[in-house]
């Protein structure tokens, strides 16, 4: 089977969602209410990317891709409790 070549796809989404519109519907829907060591637009890009394009099967491996994509190591528990309501209505 081919390999899904994300970078357009990455790019398209990317132009029309941008950085200051993830972060003024994430404080809308309450999905962020601060800027803490999590950063919102990373976040999401993890989850919608990741898990787009089949390469992440786990919360664990999402885990590690955003660490990776946002050069930074995080508790476990910081990035699974970004799961919530208000993250899903964004």
């Amino acid at each position: 089977m081919p390999r899904l070549d994300c970078k357009p796809l990455s790019r398209e989404l990317k132009s029309i969602f941008g950085d200051g519109w993830i972060r003024r519907h994430a404080e809308e829907t309450g999905a962020w209410r601060r800027q803490r060591k999590v950063d919102i637009v990373a976040f999401f890009w993890s989850v919608v990317l990741g898990f787009a394009v089949g390469r992440v099967r786990t919360l664990a491996e999402l885990r590690r891709a955003y660490e990776r994509d946002a050069a930074m190591c995080i508790e476990e528990s910081s990035f699974y409790t970004r799961f919530n309501a208000g993250f899903a209505a964004l």
